[in-house]
């Protein structure tokens, strides 16, 4: 029998300081659309069908609420959750049907051995059509997150979750769910934390005028344009 596996990376969730500003700044500067609100939350869309790349949560301290990977259907969230159970993770809260405003599905919340929080649904709805827009972000291409006791967060999203090893680094490992290079690297650091989230951008023009956005805005760029070596990928 096939292993039950994740298929793919989602969204993150954030909290943040004040909802307006940074929902502004995503729509605006980093160029995702904001598809629904209610009350203190907002989800953004990149111009791919996937439902959102980001949720927005206003909350007295910024943090790393989620991240969310998708499974191929209930039986696959099913498989998963049980796993998980079965294998000590700390679950959060058991298979359900999640709420409309954030593309519905089935899934579950539970957390790696360190406290990354995550989620993992399935039947989330997707948009019919992708954006024409070459300048703005795809989809979350993949999230960096900080760990103070890397192997072991490696071991739990291989074994528990079914992902694959890609790479590694003095400074990070790196897994995938997917076909991309990584889904989620580990940074060697002092705890659980986030480090970077990634966006896929069309292509090399594509980046180029959204680093351009960027700093006609006042963001300077911090590093890039430049090419890194595991993935091989392109970056600003």
């Amino acid at each position: 029998m096939t292993q039950a596996t994740i298929t793919g990376l989602r969204s993150v969730e954030l909290a943040v300081h004040d909802l307006k500003q940074s929902t502004e700044f995503y729509r605006q500067v980093w160029g995702l659309e904001p598809i629904s609100s209610q009350g203190d939350t907002v989800h953004l869309r990149g111009t791919s069908c996937e439902h959102h790349a980001v949720t927005l949560r206003e909350r007295p301290i910024a943090a790393l609420l989620a991240v969310n990977f998708e499974a191929r259907d209930r039986a696959t969230v099913d498989a998963l959750y049980a796993r998980a159970k079965a294998m000590g993770a700390n679950i959060e809260s058991a298979p359900t049907q999640l709420g409309g405003e954030s593309g519905g599905g089935y899934g579950f919340r539970l957390r790696t051995p360190e406290g990354h929080p995550l989620s993992i649904s399935s039947d989330v709805a997707r948009h019919a059509d992708p954006v024409s827009d070459t300048t703005r972000p795809t989809k979350l291409s993949h999230v960096v997150l900080n760990s103070a006791d890397v192997p072991t967060q490696t071991a739990f999203f291989l074994d528990v979750l079914g992902f694959k090893w890609a790479d590694s680094t003095k400074m990070m490992d790196f897994i995938r769910c997917c076909s991309d290079h990584h889904s989620i690297a580990f940074a060697r650091g002092s705890g659980p934390s986030l480090n970077h989230m990634a966006y896929e951008m069309p292509n090399i023009d594509g980046l180029m005028r959204g680093a351009g956005r960027l700093k006609k805005n006042g963001f300077e760029i911090a590093w890039g344009v430049g090419r890194h070596g595991p993935g091989n990928n392109v970056f600003s």
